[in-house]
């Protein structure tokens, strides 16, 4: 009983410390998300709406209404005040718009995600003004609706549309005039990647320094006597001193009888003794 009762504070212990760690990670991963918003949502709106509005239709794998629909849309752009004098002369139709505008919102997304540094972001964010700008305008002229939107909701899509817009004209904006950079994730990849060889090679390199360095033998040491102990060791005439005190308490006293029997003369010879 003892020992399941000690063992149960301990996994709770356990997952305390699991569930601060978890704690800990998610409060960086949302730090990082709020910190990095206007390049995370800008080149995830572009790329989404470069592959599923844009390639994908002109590739022929989307559903064949949606094609319909945008490259209809597309037509009616390129008849519009603003956009006809510049792309008539260029003899740029709805599919060559529509791939223009893929490549440039991949471009601008990747210059958010790949690189490092403050210039990819502001072109980056130049190039969103310009297109929610643009997207905007032809919406709002050509009455347009996202493909395959029923009519009942129509209206609703297009609040939807212009606040899609306006949000990432802001962003585009805060990319281009505020202190946001590129995202970097080439570098923090080759970093990384770096950083594990560095790391291998250095412990090889201490590996092989460990094999290849000499056996010291210990010898055994001979015992040292202290200074304080040598200081206390008697000196030749202390040695005298106390051999002569041992001799004279060594020597027998005289006995009794030399006192008592004989005459005056015999008692003072054994009193000389």
């Amino acid at each position: 009983f003892g020992s399941a009762g000690s063992r149960a504070p301990c996994h709770s212990l356990r997952h305390v410390h699991q569930a601060m760690a978890i704690a800990g990670m998610m409060k960086d991963s949302v730090a990082w998300v709020l910190g990095s918003l206007p390049q995370l949502a800008i080149a995830g709106a572009f790329a989404g709406s470069a592959i599923a509005m844009k390639a994908l239709p002109l590739l022929g794998l989307a559903p064949k209404p949606m094609a319909e629909e945008l490259l209809s849309a597309y037509e009616a752009f390129i008849e519009l005040p603003l956009l006809a004098p510049v792309v008539k002369p260029l003899h740029i139709g709805a599919r060559e718009m529509m791939l223009g505008l893929a490549l440039a919102h991949l471009a601008a997304a990747a210059l958010l995600v790949l690189p490092s540094g403050r210039v990819p972001a502001r072109a980056a964010g130049l190039w969103a003004m310009v297109a929610m700008a643009g997207a905007e305008y032809c919406t709002r002229e050509t009455n347009f609706v996202p493909p395959m939107t029923p009519p009942e909701f129509a209206w609703h899509a297009k609040v939807i549309g212009s606040a899609t817009h306006v949000f990432l004209f802001l962003l585009g904006g805060a990319c281009l005039f505020r202190n946001f950079a590129s995202l970097g994730l080439v570098a923090a990849v080759f970093g990384r990647c770096c950083r594990r060889k560095t790391s291998s090679a250095d412990s090889k390199v201490k590996e092989e320094k460990k094999e290849d360095a000499p056996v010291k033998v210990s010898t055994p040491k001979s015992p040292q006597v202290s200074k304080a102990s040598a200081s206390n060791m008697p000196t030749k005439e202390v040695a005298a001193a106390q051999a002569g005190s041992r001799k004279r308490t060594s020597t027998p006293p005289p006995s009794k009888a030399g006192y008592t029997k004989g005459n005056a003369a015999a008692r003072g010879a054994a009193a000389m003794q």
